[in-house]
């Protein structure tokens, strides 16, 4: 996956795209190389529309990933086989906090379907 024209759409540096997306720019550079995650194109789609309507955009706890995910009709083992996640890192967030970009992949889950 190219991130560059998302990079562009966006008008981020490599370290905003990184922080954004919780990871180092070499694994930014890596995923250029080797291919990124299914989830990141979710995220960065969901991060754009975010940047336009920025009240879209809130902090997720386990439980606002629940009623999501609910409210998207989706099993948790639909939702993490969409994001090419495993059902298990799913059930652990939904008892915890997500990432961050995790907000950025349900927006776009949501306008997308």
């Amino acid at each position: 996956m190219d991130l560059k024209p998302y990079q562009d759409k966006l008008g981020f540096t490599r370290e905003q795209l990184a922080e954004h997306l919780e990871v180092s720019r070499s694994t930014l550079y890596e995923w250029d190389e080797m291919g990124a995650p299914y989830w990141v194109e979710y995220a960065l789609k969901g991060l754009r529309a975010a940047l336009v309507l920025p009240h879209l955009a809130i902090p997720m706890l386990g439980p606002d990933l629940m009623r999501a995910r609910t409210a998207l009709k989706l099993s948790q083992a639909d939702f993490s086989h969409r994001l090419g996640i495993s059902r298990r890192t799913v059930s652990r967030w939904e008892n915890d906090t997500p990432p961050s970009w995790l907000s950025y992949a349900v927006i776009a889950l949501a306008i997308l379907d």
